[in-house]
């Protein structure tokens, strides 16, 4: 099964590694991002375009792993034992790739944009509680379904940070400020016309009419 996770690991791996290619050249002349300041147009909607994609995918290889394991035990072992153990585990290597894909592609989308002081410290946290969770796990001798159980919650508290962290820095939805509407010619002359002018104008208009 854990092959099974790490092979399915690859297309959120693809994703990822496009967000890293592509992302920052949708920033331009102005640099990439850094949390702080609004990503341009083009840097959101790539954004929403790969998370789209991961999702689907993340559907797509989480139902074709789920369909394999428990359908097709025999591939792994003769073992009724660890047949059913597989079965019972299923459901959280389901979980697990489905939610692997976004999460990979959010964590390609900040490096792109070179949020990295967030994704250490982010990574530093959650690798630290997911390690300690293991380690309790062993302790305890909790079974492996435990461990799968673990597994799918780190994907989770990932996906949940960097999708946070996207939405927050303006990198996904479509938040960010847009830069206001230059006045027209015609406007601005307006605006700082004088009065006596505007007055001259209408006048000149209304004889113009009659």
């Amino acid at each position: 099964m854990v092959s099974v996770f790490f092979l399915c690991c690859k297309f959120g791996d693809a994703v990822s590694q496009t967000a890293q290619t592509y992302l920052p050249a949708c920033f331009g002349a102005e640099g990439v991002g850094d949390g702080r300041s609004a990503p341009p147009r083009e840097a959101r909607a790539m954004s929403m375009r790969l998370l789209r994609l991961s999702t689907g995918l993340g559907a797509f290889v989480s139902l074709a792993a789920y369909g394999f394991v428990t359908r097709m035990p025999h591939l792994f072992t003769a073992d009724a034992g660890v047949k059913s153990l597989m079965r019972r585990s299923a459901p959280m290597l389901l979980a697990a790739t489905a939610l692997h894909p976004t999460c990979m592609c959010t964590e390609g989308l900040l490096i792109g944009s070179r949020q990295l002081n967030f994704l250490a410290g982010s990574y530093a946290v959650n690798i630290g509680i997911f390690l300690s969770v293991l380690a309790a796990i062993a302790r305890s001798g909790l079974p492996l379904t435990a461990v799968w159980k673990a597994l799918a919650a780190f994907q989770a508290v990932r996906l949940t940070t960097f999708t946070w962290r996207g939405f927050t820095s303006g990198l996904l939805g479509a938040g960010g400020a847009r830069a206001p509407a230059e006045p027209t010619q015609n406007a601005a002359a307006a605006e700082g016309a004088p009065a006596s002018s505007l007055a001259a104008e209408a006048e000149a208009t209304g004889e113009a009419a009659e």
